[in-house]
């Protein structure tokens, strides 16, 4: 029994891999560097006699202190609960790790840490996290072992007190030397039994997917996303910080090749009503605002598929007018909205979650029943533009008379129908407040444009929307917008009047602002010479936002994004006429983009394959191995089947055959015997050795297991013999071993080693392992070496 050296080190480890976990949970890189400089501090101290255990009494007071400060926190609705607990036992731990060291208090950091942890992976689902979490759960594993043997072995030390020079100092040694050993394999040998049988659990018993209540006692509240809004307020408009976060991934498909377009376009939600000066719904003033009672209410029907159908087995949609469809897989994070983008078009949507989908016909918006808590994927089908013609009045739909506000589809095993979503708000204004200043603008010539027949504003009139000049009107506006304006974030140097319209500002005096007040702004132009137009929100990638080696675009909040929609003679076409400085502010790819697309594709497979994992992803595996194996089976079964055609169906096969049968009657002639002689020849050598070691008047069987197994004891009497030492016939081989006292040292205790194991296996009922023969082997090869150098000495 002696100290174990290799707890403290490890001990020390699983506590940075803890604080490591933590602040990568809560984002908060002070957390860790602060724990880790304390940790590794203390660990230096302890090595030497410089370090002093903070008193009992100072320990407590801190820590009642840090309690009372998170339990403020929480009173103040500062702190979720969960995180108000983590800060306590952060620190806490701390101060456990500079008190007095005793067995209780190791446990209690072990035990501390793993809440720690337990705390982060509530909060977090980040590759990262996980990385350091498997980490920490292996080296954690080896630590309680080690703790649990030091107890234990200082238990024993207690009871017996065995004094240290009565310690058998080379057996203390030579267990020293394979504990470390032992104890990697016994932590290998569970770690491999825990991995296996977790693996086992997560793949057929997976979690569920609706939200549950540890999304609210989450360590680090989810911060107000600065991107997608699904309000456009300006008057609260300074200054928009751009996000870096990634709030989705798109792969686009088309016939089984992966898309790579220069821009991609995610449609979310359609504001459609300016309340100017007036105040909404909300109370606030000079807002966009979604009317669906305005919306346009005979567009065709979508088809869905909700969670629960097996994806592979379903057919795509048929191909439409304009092509194939282009099929999205969107891996979504959670954005504060129940909203859901796709491209324009969407013709079918497939979910992977147990969730209902609202559609709204009008302008192909599609939305969640409730606001997602976690990560959604799904799949759209859609083809890329907006519907080219609209229906005709005859073949309007309309709602049961039973329905009052909205109507969505359940999980269905098959393609379904993604029934409207109708509601009506009689306090909701049904047209824009438009400032006589941006109708004035409108109708100039170098913003509408002109013709030969002069301006385009006045030959449209005011007549019925659409008109055959309203898409080059609103091309016009598009270009006037792009080319007068430029495009910034910063506005905190623009001022205006507080009862001034805040588009109107845009278009008269600072001319400049971001992506929300040219779509803003053109959709009021628009709007005002008597036009249907919408501002979209949504998203916009760039070609330097594709992932090559994943084959998806990287959204980020930062790619929040606005245009318009006008409906013209051909349907709603979208213009975008945000400056071209707008594209400038995109992030090219850089010398590390390599890098940074290697781990996004790391993250992405993680949150797509494991945090997103579901009941209906272990469906998917179960068919999919059922079907490899069916069509390995079949493939077997199809081999012979052919082999058995080929050689009893043909007569080619039939002369095959025969050859073949008489190849090995002949083959078999010919190696029997030599099997034979090989038999023969072996136990022939294994009596010949029974008789050199001395067991040749023991049964036969006895002889050839012992000769066997004692072939290392025959073949260091070959090896004396060569060196001209002989035993006499009528010693045993411990007298001959005793005899041998004259050789060098190291020959002679091998010598009597190996006599020793002689008579183990011989009388003692032992056994020789393959691998304790090779070791056997290398020991006769010193004694060989020693005895050659003891003649060269000799001479």
């Amino acid at each position: 029994m002696y100290d174990i050296r290799q707890f403290r080190p490890t001990l020390y480890l699983v506590l940075l891999l803890g604080l490591l976990g933590y602040g990568i949970a809560l984002e908060s890189p002070a957390h860790f560097v602060l724990g880790a400089l304390l940790t590794m501090l203390n660990y230096v101290l302890t090595r030497s006699d410089g370090w002093h255990p903070i008193p009992r009494p100072v320990a407590s007071g801190l820590a009642l202190l840090a309690g009372f400060w998170s339990g403020l926190g929480l009173l103040r609705n500062t702190m979720t609960p969960l995180m108000a607990i983590s800060q306590w036992l952060f620190v806490l731990l701390l101060l456990t790790l500079w008190t007095r060291r005793e067995n209780r208090t190791y446990g209690q950091l072990l035990v501390m840490s793993l809440v720690l942890m337990v705390a982060g992976a509530i909060n977090t689902a980040s590759i990262w996290y996980g990385g350091v979490l498997i980490l920490y759960l292996l080296l954690s594993m080896y630590c309680g072992l080690l703790f649990h043997l030091k107890v234990d072995t200082e238990a024993a030390i207690k009871l017996y007190s065995v004094p240290k020079e009565r310690v058998n100092a080379q057996s203390l040694k030579h267990d020293q030397t394979h504990f470390a050993r032992s104890m990697r394999r016994l932590t290998t040998l569970i770690s491999t039994v825990a991995i296996t049988v977790a693996v086992l659990v997560f793949l057929f018993f997976p979690r569920f997917a609706t939200p549950n209540m540890l999304l609210r006692l989450q360590v680090a509240p989810q911060a107000p996303l600065t991107g997608f809004s699904e309000h456009v307020s300006f008057d609260q408009v300074a200054r928009i910080t751009q996000n870096p976060e990634v709030i989705a991934h798109v792969t686009l498909e088309q016939d089984g090749k992966i898309l790579r377009p220069s821009e991609l376009y995610l449609r979310g939600l359609t504001l459609n009503i300016y309340s100017g000066n007036e105040p909404s719904n909300d109370g606030a003033n000079w807002q966009w605002i979604r009317a669906e009672s305005n919306q346009n209410s005979d567009m065709p029907f979508a088809e869905i598929v909700h969670a629960g159908t097996d994806i592979a087995a379903l057919p795509p949609p048929p191909p439409t007018r304009t092509g194939h469809s282009i099929k999205q897989t969107i891996l979504l994070k959670p954005t504060g909205t129940s909203t859901l983008f796709a491209m324009a078009g969407a013709s079918a949507i497939r979910m992977s979650r147990d969730t209902d989908v609202v559609y709204f016909p009008g302008d192909s918006v599609l939305k969640l029943v409730e606001i997602p808590q976690a990560a959604v994927q799904y799949e759209v089908f859609s083809t890329g533009k907006l519907p080219a013609t609209r229906p005709a009045p005859a073949a309007r739909l309309t709602p049961p008379s039973d329905f009052t506000a909205e109507f969505s589809v359940h999980v269905g095993r098959r393609f379904g129908r993604l029934h409207r979503m109708f509601s009506v708000d009689s306090e909701q204004p049904t047209s824009s407040r438009i400032d006589p200043k941006i109708t004035e603008l409108a109708r100039r010539r170098e913003v509408s444009g002109q013709d030969e027949a002069g301006a385009l504003a006045v030959q449209r009139g005011a007549g019925p929307s659409p008109h055959a000049l309203d898409a080059a009107i609103a091309r016009n506006i598009e270009y006037y917008l792009q080319s007068q304006y430029s495009y910034t974030l910063d506005l905190t140097d623009t001022t205006r009047k507080r009862a001034q319209d805040p588009i109107v500002a845009f278009l008269y005096d600072f001319k400049r602002g971001h992506c929300e007040y040219f779509a803003g702004a053109m959709t009021l132009l628009c709007q005002s010479l008597g036009m249907e137009a919408r501002m979209v929100i949504g998203f916009r990638a760039g070609s330097e936002d594709f992932n090559n080696l994943g084959g998806y675009f990287v959204v980020k909040q930062s790619h929040a994004h606005a245009w318009v929609e006008v409906l013209t003679t051909n349907g709603w076409q979208s213009f975008d006429p945000t400056a071209a400085t707008f594209y400038a502010h995109q992030r090219a790819k850089g010398t590390f983009a390599n890098i940074y697309d290697f781990f996004d594709f790391l993250q992405y497979k993680w949150a797509k394959n494991i945090v997103s994992y579901s009941s209906q992803n272990r469906d998917s595996i179960i068919q999919e191995a059922d079907d490899r194996i069916s069509d390995t089976v079949g493939g077997i079964g199809g081999w012979f089947k052919r082999l058995h055609e080929y050689f009893l169906g043909s007569e080619e096969g039939h002369v095959v055959s025969f050859r073949l049968i008489t190849a090995a009657i002949i083959l078999a002639t010919l190696v029997l015997p030599l099997c034979i002689g090989i038999f023969l020849a072996e136990k022939w050598r294994l009596y010949r050795r029974a008789h050199r070691i001395g067991i040749s008047s023991l049964p036969a069987g006895d002889q050839l297991r012992l000769a066997r197994q004692l072939g290392f004891y025959d073949d260091l009497l070959t090896l004396l013999n060569h060196n001209n030492i002989y035993r006499p016939p009528h010693w045993t081989p411990q007298e001959f071993a005793y005899s041998l006292s004259w050789l060098p040292a190291d020959a002679y205790e091998q010598i009597c080693r190996l006599t020793a194991i002689f008579y183990r296996v011989r009388f003692g009922e032992g056994r020789i392992t393959h691998g304790q023969r090779r070791h056997l082997m290398l020991v006769i090869a010193r004694v060989a070496q020693a005895l050659e150098q003891h003649a060269g000495s000799r001479v």
